[in-house]
């Protein structure tokens, strides 16, 4: 198991551990903590699967922030 990596741009960014050692925002809307089960070849990348081993809500009504075509992005209400 590999400890966990936190990004330098996290620092201060309070956050927990989940059961594999991955680190969860402590301000996440949701989250999955998942062991990987297989990886498949998909041409130009790879295909992980996951096994879930843990999920969780965060305790505060947020809107998810949605990354697609190199931006981020927010759900309107």
């Amino acid at each position: 198991a590999r400890a966990p990596i936190v990004n330098a741009r996290f620092d201060g960014v309070p956050y927990h551990t989940a059961i594999t050692g991955s680190p969860i925002l402590a301000d996440s809307v949701a989250w999955y903590d998942c062991r990987v089960e297989a990886a498949h070849d998909g041409g130009d990348h790879t295909i992980m699967i996951g096994r879930v081993l843990a999920a969780g809500l965060g305790t505060k009504s947020k809107l998810p922030l949605l990354y697609f075509a190199n931006r981020y992005a927010g759900l309107a209400p």
